[in-house]
């Protein structure tokens, strides 16, 4: 069966801030049509409109769900770099598209000691990707570098790449918790680990 891609994360950002509020409502036992309801009426993510405000909570709670209740709870009395590194879990897990490319790319680099993210590393993924799915071949080139910009916009936002003065684009591998590793590696979850640091 063909593996399945979407497009669709071109209208999502990191939100980690949002995802740890988010979080905090399910770990108080709240419903999700509860916590929709709160975060729609008090506007908890400080969105444009409520039309918005609904989209993020549906990317949003599905992220956060996908963690399970170790994680949920972790993400919950996190510190601002703990939020960034589980967030990125999140967006793994439901994200297949970054996951790959985060586990093809950005952990090859790292092994290789090639820092330095440039055009040539999407273009490589994106040929790959082709081959191996008939909808990522059918995308145009608009809807490859909005992908690009928002696989990019992630990283930038959760401390995977920083950005210099001359624009190049340079890995900075996240500092992990031994509490999040510990877990990681005790729950099957080491291809996840590896992805953002590298590791074999």
């Amino acid at each position: 069966m063909e593996i399945r891609y979407s497009a669709g994360i071109t209208s999502k950002l990191f939100w980690g801030v949002e995802a740890k509020k988010t979080a905090c409502f399910v770990l108080d036992g709240l419903c999700k049509n509860e916590i929709k309801d709160i975060i729609i009426r008090e506007n908890i993510y400080q969105a444009l409109n409520e039309e918005r405000s609904r989209r993020m909570f549906g990317y949003i709670y599905n992220r956060v769900t996908s963690l399970g209740e170790g994680l949920i709870r972790m993400l919950t009395k996190a510190n601002s770099d703990d939020v960034k590194v589980i967030n990125m879990v999140s967006i793994l897990f439901t994200e297949r598209l970054i996951f790959e490319f985060m586990y093809e790319i950005y952990r090859q680099k790292i092994m290789l000691g090639d820092l330095y993210f440039v055009d040539k590393d999407f273009n490589n993924f994106f040929e790959a990707k082709k081959i191996q799915s008939d909808e990522v071949a059918s995308w145009t080139e608009t809807t490859q570098m909005k992908i690009r910009q928002t696989i990019l916009k992630m990283l930038v936002e959760g401390g995977f790449i920083q950005i210099d003065e001359k624009g190049n684009r340079i890995i900075t591998r996240p500092i992990i918790s031994y509490k999040i590793e510990e877990y990681l590696k005790n729950n099957g979850l080491q291809d996840y680990l590896n992805a953002m640091t590298g590791e074999k």
